[in-house]
């Protein structure tokens, strides 16, 4: 967000926090995929710390292919329904 949309640290926060109330006001399941690299921490600050807060208030962190698993077993349960 910030690099490629030019979003300061602190819109970038907010995106973070927006996203998470979006997925909590629609109760569809729904991921926010990031990319985060050690190397930008301090351009990144407020944006990694939003993160660590929505983790705090229920939102579970995944890897990439556990989300893949995660989709995978939610379609065929439904299939299997």
């Amino acid at each position: 967000m910030i690099y490629s949309n030019g979003y300061a640290d602190e819109t970038a926060a907010k995106k973070i926090y927006d996203y998470a109330d979006d997925i909590c006001f629609s109760q569809m399941p729904e991921i926010i995929a990031l990319n985060l690299h050690p190397q930008n921490f301090e351009q990144t600050v407020k944006m990694h710390d939003a993160v660590l807060n929505i983790i705090e208030s229920g939102f579970y962190p995944l890897a990439m292919k556990q989300c893949f698993n995660w989709f995978n077993r939610k379609a065929e349960a439904s299939v299997h329904n």
